[in-house]
């Protein structure tokens, strides 16, 4: 195994230096489906500081945000009596496959557009009655936390308990470059990170107001790669047993072995026969396994897709498979409108 690792590690010096030489194999087509990560428009070498200009933006008064609890009641059935969630995406799913955008809506505009959706289902429009019952918002944690998903929490919760939440921080005793430094924030459009260790030193003042659906992704490299251009490229997820976990600018014609380099090689617990890319595909959950014995047979990687790198034994700094792709499989219904 010692003996493979270093032959990988100087595969990947070579392949890193050379891009063309590594990955012209094979020229991966554009995707148009699959998670893409949030713009990086502010995105910068020099994180800045959130403490000034968080929240970005905020809701209007009055309007609905990604996690609040509708009630509805009405008379003319009553399988559409009860309390409904408004999803990370903003989407209000009511019975018989009713889908209406929630978020941004006042109580009175989402009574009208759910009265247009069931008006074909009642001889005249329903009488709907609507209201708030609870007021939580929905965040999206990714990257090197523990348990990545989506989580209710309240509008003045700390980044303390969000990260809690997901589990905490991944945590790597034998390379602390697999534990997180930099937090990147999407809220409402807009993208900024920050060093984590301003946050925790008190040189950040950070109390966010979450306005609902932001997405947060905890990674260990500033991402001195990405630039202006990147939200329209997309972006490669290499976690696990790397040097530097994180997200990394899509290349067309760029193989596994690039990305490898970009994280800075696999680490010593690294099982190079456990190889794994998660990809998102109109159709499902896609998992395609690999192994580094066997070079020509590396899948050619697209835009969204995750490659983990797992170690070797149990133990291992990320989620199981299987909890991975649970947590992301309710992102992407929420893209697909499944």
């Amino acid at each position: 195994m010692g003996a493979r690792l270093l032959v990988v590690i100087l595969f990947v010096s070579l392949c890193s230096s050379s891009l063309c030489s590594c990955g012209a194999r094979q020229k991966a087509a554009p995707v148009q489906t699959g998670i893409n990560a949030a713009p990086l428009t502010n995105y910068r070498e020099d994180p800045i500081s959130l403490a000034e200009s968080f929240p970005f933006s905020r809701r209007g008064e009055g309007e609905i945000a990604p996690g609040f609890e509708i009630s509805l009641s009405t008379p003319e059935d009553a399988n559409l009596n009860g309390n409904f969630k408004v999803d990370v995406d903003g989407d209000l799913r009511l019975p018989y496959n009713v889908v209406v955008q929630a978020a941004g809506s006042t109580v009175d505009q989402l009574r009208s557009k759910i009265t247009q959706s069931y008006r074909p289902f009642f001889r005249s429009a329903p009488v709907i009655q609507l209201s708030i019952t609870k007021r939580d918002y929905y965040v999206d944690v990714q990257g090197l936390v523990r348990t990545p998903g989506q989580y209710l929490i309240k509008r003045d919760s700390s980044l303390d308990e969000v990260i809690g939440k997901a589990g905490g921080m991944v945590t790597n005793l034998e390379n602390d470059r697999s534990t997180a430094k930099y937090l990147r924030i999407t809220q409402l459009g807009t993208t900024k990170t920050m060093k984590l260790s301003d946050y925790y030193s008190g040189m950040v003042k950070f109390s966010p107001e979450w306005q609902g659906g932001e997405a947060l992704f905890l990674q260990s490299d500033a991402g001195a790669d990405l630039d202006a251009d990147a939200s329209a490229q997309g972006y490669i997820q290499l976690l696990g047993q790397v040097a530097r976990p994180g997200e990394y600018l899509y290349r067309d014609n760029a193989d596994f072995f690039y990305y490898l380099g970009k994280s800075g090689g696999p680490t010593s617990s690294a099982d190079l026969d456990k190889l794994e890319v998660i990809r998102m595909t109109p159709q499902g959950v896609q998992s395609i396994e690999f192994s580094m014995s066997e070079v020509t047979e590396t899948p050619q990687l697209q835009k969204g897709d995750m490659v983990m790198v797992h170690a070797e034994g149990p133990n291992t700094v990320i989620p199981n498979t299987t909890s991975v792709i649970g947590a992301i499989t309710g992102i992407f219904y929420t893209i697909f409108g499944l």
